[in-house]
């Protein structure tokens, strides 16, 4: 992460009055950037791909690691659920493999099948749930493409 580097190395060489406050700057700024590698880990995790996960956290030096550990604590204090979206198991879904969803996950992936055509059989099919379940998705999945299709329109 030649990014990083250059700011671990900016916050070194500052003088010890202002080292506090440029390590925490550094910090935010790397909490910042570990967003998005914070997902993809949960993925791989979620996935069990071990050695996805070694090739990842590998090349991070102790700072990254520090900054993805907050990334992923605050993350854990807004609900598993809502925190992490596991993209590929939402288009894994959506073909019908089987596959684990959180809830938010199952109801992205009612919206995609929803768009391209599906109903309420195709739900039960592909997402595996009750027929109830698949209506009350349906429901949802039609509401958030109108939503969409108005801003659109905006």
């Amino acid at each position: 992460m030649t990014n990083s580097v250059d700011l671990a190395s900016t916050a070194r060489s500052a003088g010890h009055g202002s080292r506090t406050l440029a390590m925490d700057q550094l910090l935010e700024e790397l909490v910042e950037a570990m967003t998005p590698l914070a997902d993809v880990l949960t993925a791989y995790v979620r996935a069990r791909e071990q050695a996805a996960v070694h090739d990842l956290l590998g090349p991070l030096d102790a700072l990254e690691l520090r900054a993805l550990a907050v990334v992923l604590a605050d993350k854990r204090r807004w609900g598993a659920e809502e925190a992490f979206t596991d993209w590929v198991a939402i288009e894994r879904a959506v073909t019908g493999e089987p596959v684990r969803l959180t809830r938010v996950e199952r109801a992205e992936a009612a919206v995609r099948i929803v768009a391209s055509g599906g109903g309420a059989s195709q739900l039960v099919k592909r997402l595996r749930v009750s027929g109830a379940t698949a209506r009350q998705l349906l429901a949802y999945a039609r509401h958030q493409l109108a939503l969409q299709e108005r801003e659109v329109r905006l």
